[in-house]
């Protein structure tokens, strides 16, 4: 594959490897990842089948390598336990609260999913802006000890079956000049 004028190539294949403990061998011109802006918009592209293998065998490097390299293009605004790769995660907003909806959905299992495994304390961080009055999930119906760190909310959700939801009540914004007041100009 040959990368358009306008087409970064970021990672490159490397020849045959003699053995596994040697020094690495010289990398090749073929690229192993790709990336091109469009419009307001960035692609990756990597030109192996790393999709399909992590797929069908969660190699956790080839995870690591695609989750590093998406990382690289947005600002993560919540981290999970790197071995959570089955929750699906959804933050939405509700006047000063944050709702985090914790659904598994574990893609080995197959379908239809029979049965699921409970995950225990499960450590999450998220960026809120404002230090949280409280957290709670309100699924087992729990105040959840917390902190901030780094900007970061931390607190850790000590069981999720097939959902749980996480309610983070934040401090009410402060209204300013002519808004305060009520008028408009």
């Amino acid at each position: 594959m040959i990368p358009a004028k306008d087409t970064q190539a970021h990672m490159f294949f490397r020849e045959k490897q003699p053995s596994n403990y040697c020094d690495l061998p010289p990398k090749t011109d073929y690229p192993f990842l790709l990336r091109k802006r469009f419009g307001k918009g960035t692609a990756l592209l990597f030109t192996g089948n790393i999709d399909a293998m992590y797929e069908a065998y969660r190699f956790p490097e080839h995870g690591r390598l695609m989750r590093n390299a998406v990382d690289g293009l947005v600002s993560r605004q919540i981290r999970l336990d790197e071995g959570m790769s089955s929750l699906l995660v959804n933050v939405r907003s509700k006047g000063n609260r944050r709702i985090l909806h914790l659904v598994q959905c574990p893609r080995e299992e197959g379908r239809p999913i029979d049965r699921l495994t409970e995950l225990r304390n499960v450590a999450v961080s998220m960026r809120t802006g404002a230090k949280p009055a409280y957290v709670r999930t309100l699924r087992s119906q729990r105040h959840l000890p917390h902190s901030v760190q780094g900007g970061w909310l931390v607190f850790r959700v000590p069981e999720v079956k097939e959902y749980e939801i996480v309610e983070i009540g934040l401090p009410e914004e402060e209204k300013t000049g002519s808004a305060k007041r009520g008028r408009s100009g």
